[in-house]
């Protein structure tokens, strides 16, 4: 206690780390004045002592809530999560950090805070922090948010009667572009279970303009993507139909409507119409399974002229198991813009019908025998065909494994090349989004595909971590990137990594880039591959000196101008 009075500060620090051990409570009176007097880590070493003390409580809280050390309010926030609960002034004091608070690291333990507390406490801080405008593009917080809306979502009470207040429909922080009421609208539609149906139609009931009607009818219909439309609650038939003065077409497509339908395909071959209504129409007639939808997307597929069509159209043409998909894709496949490639090769290779069409025409020539990738082969291989078994053994040798030993010395070549330096990061930049291939995955710096992690954030001057990814793709699988194998019971093959798994549907994210939700009930197997989606091989093409670029590009903290 004497050297807590030391001019010295690392005394007094080494001092309190000392007493928090022995866990006096006779300490808490000392404690609570230092916190008063100090503003720096010697007040936030005050508050661990204090709460080992057992001396951490409301009136504490109350005090260190505005105390100047940013650090010191977020483990105050933090000790009183790991409450649990907290008195109603504490959480009031709370909601109004939520509004006033300037520190984003605050704010984002108020949101962990948020979601720990009961409902009733938790929610106040959550519908201030969603309309924080200076978070819109933080990395963390939106999700924060979210999850602290999701873990409540049970809570129907509680929930509706937040959002009965028109002032907690003005949030700004989407989560892949969806307010926390439309995410929870789609939430409680997924679940298909009656309370929460009947929430979804009193939060129709609640939406305070057309703006949030739509946000919310959004949220809905995704809920039901890849599948029909189940008999629903009269109270929420009801306030669908009021939503719009008349029922949405998609959700009257997934009814069944055969009005619906007929208009649908009108407005799907009319050139006129905004795509983006003709590109929803044609994922819900997919979903659907309407095959006279079918002769449209092969048009679009052959003709069209607008690539988000086309896409949209070889996404929906998995659905359906006609023959005569898989020969009108073949045709097309050179005349299709290079981005949308691998789309249609996702699509002819999930059926073994399309998939012998497509190997066929890799062996006479019409297209490339290098468009079958080992990914692609072996996906090939798993179908039960045995005219396509037969004819891949006969042209396609799988890819002969590299080992152990040969992996070892190309790593270690690599590491020699990248170890020297004098590459240019701007050729490098170039190597990446050209010929290495890798930006077709992985966005880095903003820019690229997002089928596997984002590098911007990785450590990727880690250079022996960094080349084990590369020539040994296998060795470690970031989670949530695993590869998975999924067979429907209509003989389609789909691999990809699960973005996302509900008691309704799978959705995978695939080597074309593409989402792709199947419905449970249809599914036959669904199983991990054991390996990364990520190709070995990737750098073999390039020269020593490109690989130097390649590397100098890949180790740059910023954008090589």
């Amino acid at each position: 206690q004497t050297a807590l009075r030391h001019p010295n500060r690392w005394h007094r620090e080494t001092a309190l780390r000392l007493l928090g051990d022995h866990k006096d409570s006779s300490l808490v009176p000392k404690l609570r004045a230092i916190l008063r007097e100090e503003s720096g880590q010697l007040a936030l070493q005050a508050l661990w002592v204090l709460n080992l003390c057992g001396g951490f409580g409301k009136e504490v809280a109350l005090e260190t809530l505005g105390h100047e050390n940013p650090h010191v309010r977020r483990w105050t926030i933090r000790l009183l999560g790991d409450q649990r609960e907290v008195s109603e002034q504490v959480a009031e004091r709370l909601a109004d950090m939520a509004e006033q608070e300037s520190d984003a690291e605050v704010r984002s333990q108020l949101a962990s805070c948020a979601r720990r507390l009961p409902a009733q406490d938790g929610l106040p801080i959550l519908g201030r922090l969603v309309r924080r405008k200076e978070d819109v593009n933080d990395p963390h917080l939106p999700f924060l948010v979210w999850w602290g809306f999701e873990n409540h979502a049970t809570d129907l009470e509680e929930i509706l009667a937040h959002f009965e207040n028109p002032e907690n429909w003005d949030g700004v922080l989407p989560v892949d572009d969806a307010l926390p009421q439309q995410n929870l609208m789609r939430r409680w539609a997924l679940s298909g279970v009656q309370a929460e149906l009947e929430a979804c139609a009193r939060l129709l009931e609640f939406a305070p303009d057309a703006k949030n009607t739509a946000r919310l009818l959004k949220g809905f219909e995704k809920a039901f993507e890849g599948r029909s439309l189940p008999p629903l609650p009269e109270s929420l038939s009801s306030a669908l139909s009021k939503a719009r003065g008349k029922e949405n077409l998609s959700l009257a497509l997934r009814r069944g409507d055969e009005e619906a339908k007929v208009k649908s395909l009108v407005w799907l071959r009319d050139g006129k119409a905004p795509i983006d209504l003709r590109i929803r129409l044609a994922r819900t007639l997919g979903d659907i399974g309407e095959v006279r939808v079918v002769p449209i997307l092969l048009d679009f597929v052959s003709m069209g002229k607008e690539k988000a069509l086309q896409q949209e159209a070889l996404l929906s043409l998995q659905k359906f198991t006609q023959p005569e998909i898989g020969k009108t894709v073949v045709t097309a496949f050179l005349d299709l813009p290079e981005e949308l490639r691998k789309g249609a090769l996702h699509l002819l290779a999930s059926r073994s019908g399309w998939a012998l069409e497509l190997v066929e025409a890799c062996v006479s020539g019409k297209i490339s025998r290098e468009v079958l990738d080992p990914e692609t082969l072996a996906k090939l291989h798993l179908h039960d065909s045995v005219a396509l078994k037969r004819r891949l053994d006969e042209e396609f040798s799988l890819i002969v494994k590299q080992t152990a030993t040969e992996l070892d010395q190309e790593l270690s070549r690599y590491r020699a090349l990248a170890s020297e330096g004098g590459g240019n990061p701007k050729t490098g930049e170039g190597l990446y989004f050209g010929q290495a291939g890798c930006a077709a995955c992985h966005v880095l710096f903003g820019k690229g595909g997002r089928i596997g992690p984002d590098l911007t954030p990785y450590d990727r001057s880690d250079l022996n971590a960094m080349l084990l990814a590369i020539v040994r793709p296998n060795a470690e699988i970031r989670e949530g990137y695993e590869h998975n194998i999924l067979s429907t019971k209509g003989g389609r093959i789909l691999s990809g990594f699960k973005i996302e798994e509900n008691p309704q549907v799978v959705i995978l994210r695939g080597l074309d880039g593409q989402d792709h939700l199947v419905p449970r009930k249809q599914i036959a197997t669904f199983v991990p591959a054991g390996r990364s989606l990520m190709p070995s091989g990737l750098l073999a093409s390039l020269t020593p000196d490109e690989l130097r670029h390649f590397f100098a590009y890949l180790a740059s903290t910023t954008p090589p101008k």
